[in-house]
C-alpha cells in the first residue's frame, strides 16, 4: 500500500499507512508481539456526501420517524373478570365502550379512606355518562371487613374482592395502596396512579373521557 494513499470521510483525511506504522512500532516497544487486531476506519467514500444528497436522507428518515409516532402504544387493560362482593362478574373487557376507573385499596389504609368522599362524588357525577368505578379490595383485606365499611358507608359504586390476588397480579402486581388505573372507552390504560395523588388532574382526564 502506498504511503500516500488516504481515505476520505467527510472532509477529513486519515494516513493509513502511517497509522500501521506507529501501532506496529508501539506493539513492539510494550513488548507485545506484532500480530495483533486492526479495526476498520471510516467506510472508503469516492466524494462527499451533497447538500442534496444530506437533505433527501433527512426527509426520507425523518418522514418514517413521523409513521413511526402515529401508532399508539398505550398499552391495553388486562382482561380480567373481578368478583363483586354480590357475587357480579364484573369483565373489564365487557365494559369495553366505556371509561373505567379502577383502585386498589384496604380498609386500613386511611389514604383509601380519604379517597370515598371523592369517589361517590365522581360516582354521582359521571356515572350517567358511563363512567364506572371499581374499588377492588385487597387480597389480605378479611371479606367481613370489606362488606361491613361498604354498608356503612353506603358505597354506590362496584366493590369487588381479590382474594386470591389475580387481580392485583394482572395489573402489575399492585401492592400498595390506594393505586388507581383509569381505562379509556377502548380499553386502553391512559392513567396510573399510586398514592392518593392530584384527585384534581384525576377528575379533569375523566371529565374528557
Amino acid at each position: 500500500m502506498s504511503r500516500q494513499k488516504v481515505n476520505t470521510f467527510f472532509g477529513q483525511s486519515v494516513r493509513n499507512q502511517d497509522f500501521f506504522h506507529r501501532s506496529h512500532r508501539n506493539a513492539k516497544h510494550n513488548g507485545h508481539s506484532s500480530s495483533f487486531a486492526i479495526i476498520a476506519g471510516p467506510p472508503r467514500l469516492k466524494k462527499p456526501m451533497t447538500l442534496k444528497t444530506a437533505l433527501f436522507a433527512l426527509l426520507l428518515f425523518g418522514g418514517a420517524a413521523g409513521i413511526f409516532q402515529l401508532v399508539d402504544r398505550t398499552p391495553l387493560a388486562p382482561d380480567h373478570t373481578f368478583t363483586s362482593l354480590n357475587g357480579e362478574q364484573i369483565s373489564l373487557r365487557q365494559l369495553r365502550g366505556s371509561p373505567v376507573l379502577v383502585t386498589f385499596w384496604a380498609t386500613d389504609c386511611a389514604s383509601c379512606l380519604s379517597e370515598i368522599p371523592t369517589l361517590i362524588n365522581w360516582h354521582h357525577r359521571f356515572a350517567n355518562r358511563g363512567l364506572k368505578i371499581i374499588a377492588v379490595a385487597m387480597y389480605y383485606d378479611p371479606p367481613n371487613r370489606v362488606l361491613e365499611l361498604t354498608r356503612e358507608r353506603k358505597l354506590p359504586y362496584d366493590v369487588a374482592l381479590d382474594v386470591d390476588g389475580s387481580g392485583a397480579a394482572d395489573f402489575g402486581n399492585v401492592n400498595l395502596t390506594p393505586t388507581t388505573f383509569l381505562i379509556d372507552s377502548t380499553g386502553k390504560l391512559i392513567l396510573h396512579q399510586i398514592g392518593m395523588g392530584d384527585l384534581v388532574e384525576l377528575e379533569a382526564r375523566i371529565s374528557t373521557l
